[in-house]
């Protein structure tokens, strides 16, 4: 499984919340990896993903990584204190 994401806060937040849920599951790391692009050869300005076509897409295949366990429990962390009651955790 690949999970795509963009650096902006909604899709931060959509990261962190995977991460603690596959954390949560116990999915072994190999099984998932993560595209996470801030920029794009060739766009001056760019705003995300919906700006490449699929044969585009494609060639960011390249650039997955692997989800390691670590990554997964930060994950964990981050969402767990993002829901938090209070502040104090995040």
């Amino acid at each position: 499984m690949i999970l795509w994401f963009e650096p902006d806060l909604c899709d931060q937040l959509a990261l962190i919340y995977h991460l603690a849920f596959f954390a949560g599951e116990n999915m072994s790391p190999p099984h998932l990896s993560l595209i996470c692009v801030g920029a794009y050869l060739g766009i001056k300005r760019f705003l995300g993903l919906s700006q490449r076509t699929p044969n585009k897409l494609v060639s960011l295949l390249g650039t997955r990584q692997r989800v390691m366990r670590g990554l997964l429990d930060l994950g964990f962390v981050a969402w767990n204190a993002f829901d938090a009651s209070v502040p104090g955790p995040w």
